[in-house]
């Protein structure tokens, strides 16, 4: 049934009314095949294909997304009639402004750099909620305000509902940006994570600097826990240095009835924790003990190929009955370089130098390869 749904809103996009909607309708896609290769998994090609239409209204607009992520040769046959890969990413109306309005249905959501809150566009199938978000300008600041239902008892895929909720305030811009938050997750009970943070340029130098608290409970535990995070950059000539370092929380004893793992919520892990992905899921890719990652990364541009180079060294927040605090070393190198009007070719390759906690934790027990190579086009 769902397919079936799916397929039929796809074939909307197909019989629109071009004469009498041209003004205020665009149409759009994107194809995304990209080469996968890392260490203890098969070579694939994954594809991520969307359709979209936006449509203004003297009310607000609407939107609807139909997306399909598959496998090259995930197909049984040639000729396989099904549409499983088939679905609705986002389907959405809001009603307002430029400045305040309310939005209602499901959709991507992303706050700040994506440290809690975020698209998670890396992954083929990205994040999208089910829920309303309402913009408010107030005194020279920007608030939104979430609501969103992550899971519904009465669909029979949960056994609870499970709720996502609220507030991110913005104030300011280049050169300097300030942003405060308080989120809440839970069914029952209630994960608390509130924090701030700010951007600045400075002559040549750009900082940034963000933190924040977890409280509440997660089932039968208390928590307590926090994240700090703080980068330095500056460009010489036609690179670009920065200096980064994070830091979430960790715990030694997880069966003390605290938790004081940092969890990034819905966080796009692959910007800041490595390419790798061997901490896309915090805590549960650390073994619960958190983290602290120092990171060199060199970027530029050169004949229009932007290069970055991104150094990591990886360890354990909290290393009690660990052999040692060491995950490992990572270094990342990527490419971007723009083929035409909407069309991006993008690669990299990535090595993880497994250190004593990762093998600890994770079972690994030889160095980590990640490589790919993807083609982009929007239009």
């Amino acid at each position: 049934m769902r397919s079936r749904l799916a397929l039929l809103a796809a074939a909307s996009l197909l019989t629109l009314d071009p004469a009498g909607a041209a003004a205020q309708t665009a149409i759009g896609g994107q194809v995304r095949p990209r080469f996968e290769n890392r260490t203890g998994t098969d070579a694939f090609v994954s594809m991520r294909t969307r359709a979209h239409v936006a449509h203004a209204l003297d009310w607000g607009s609407a939107f609807v997304q139909i997306q399909d992520v598959r496998l090259w040769g995930e197909e049984l046959s040639t000729v396989d009639p099904d549409a499983n890969a088939l679905d609705v990413h986002q389907a959405w109306l809001t009603v307002g402004g430029d400045d305040l309005w309310l939005r209602a249905g499901r959709q991507e959501v992303s706050f700040g750099n994506e440290r809690l809150v975020g698209a998670l566009d890396w992954v083929q199938q990205a994040r999208a909620f089910d829920g309303v978000r309402l913009a408010v300008p107030l005194a020279g600041l920007r608030f939104d305000f979430i609501g969103m239902q992550l899971a519904e008892q009465a669909a029979a895929t949960a056994p609870d509902d499970r709720q996502f909720a609220g507030g991110y305030a913005t104030w300011g811009a280049e050169p300097l940006l300030v942003e405060g938050f308080a989120l809440a997750d839970g069914e029952d009970a209630w994960r608390w994570t509130a924090g701030g943070r700010a951007l600045a340029s400075l002559s040549v130098l750009e900082w940034h600097g963000e933190a924040a608290l977890q409280r509440g409970e997660v089932g039968a535990a208390d928590v307590s826990a926090w994240m700090a995070s703080a980068s330095l950059g500056t460009d010489m000539g036609p690179v670009g240095v920065t200096l980064w370092y994070d830091h979430l929380s960790g715990d030694d004893e997880p069966l003390d009835g605290t938790t004081e793992v940092f969890n990034t919520l819905f966080a796009t892990n692959h910007k800041f924790y490595g390419y790798a992905d061997v901490f896309t899921d915090i805590p549960l890719h650390t073994g619960g003990r958190g983290l602290r990652d120092l990171a060199l990364i060199l970027d530029g541009t050169f004949r229009r190929a932007a290069l970055v180079l991104a150094l990591h060294r990886f360890d354990a927040a909290a290393d009690d009955g660990l052999p040692s605090s060491r995950f490992g070393e990572e270094v990342d190198l990527t490419v971007g370089y723009p083929l035409g009007e909407g069309l991006r070719l993008g690669a990299g390759a990535s090595w993880v130098n497994v250190g004593p906690a990762l093998e600890a934790v994770r079972g690994f027990d030889e160095d980590r390869w990640f490589g790919y190579l993807m083609l982009d086009a929007r239009f």
